[in-house]
């Protein structure tokens, strides 16, 4: 898949990409992780093992974006059934929905618009090669910069989760592939 806007690549995860993620956590803290990654996938200090086992799960998919080669933003698809992890496919009209989670776009290129590309590109993976037809994340409320991409993506607002815990208040946003496929139209 590519982004002609940004010449952004979109591949399933690699080593390389897995060597990324690890840079860009290198002088970070347990909140950091938490912040892109959720309370429960990784734990602090994140390991190569860790991404690897993660993209081996029967539900998972990682997706890393690269621009001249280099590796620039990854994310994760969740909550696949087997038919759509091994063969990238299932039923034309599927009812079936996924997560996308674990968005992460280097520091240097943040604030750039490849974040915004990558999740169209994702998104339009989703619903035409894969079948989907709804797209859920979740987000913090006080990350403002990822909610407003979301939104610019199509995105609304579904829940609103309390923090408890010492968690942070969070949202569950979504997006339909009707809802997709009008704004690609407009």
């Amino acid at each position: 898949m590519m982004n002609d806007a940004f010449s952004l690549e979109i591949r399933p995860l690699e080593e390389a990409d897995i060597q990324a993620i690890l840079k860009w956590n290198r002088n970070t803290d347990k909140a950091f992780l938490h912040q892109w990654s959720g309370y429960t996938a990784y734990r602090f200090p994140l390991t190569a093992d860790q991404i690897r086992e993660r993209n081996a799960l029967p539900t998972c998919r990682l997706f890393a974006a690269l621009q001249d080669g280099e590796t620039v933003a990854v994310a994760e698809i969740d909550g696949l059934n087997s038919n759509e992890k091994e063969a990238l496919s299932s039923s034309a009209g599927s009812s079936h929905s996924a997560h996308l989670c674990r968005i992460l776009v280097s520091n240097e290129k943040q604030n750039k618009g490849i974040g915004g590309a990558f999740l169209r590109e994702l998104c339009t993976f989703c619903f035409s090669s894969m079948g989907l037809s709804r797209l859920t994340l979740r987000v913090f409320c006080f990350n403002i910069g990822a909610l407003r991409c979301y939104e610019k993506c199509g995105f609304l607002t579904a829940a609103y989760h309390p923090g408890e815990n010492g968690k942070k208040d969070s949202y569950t946003m979504e997006l339909t592939k009707d809802r997709f496929l009008q704004l690609l139209n407009v």
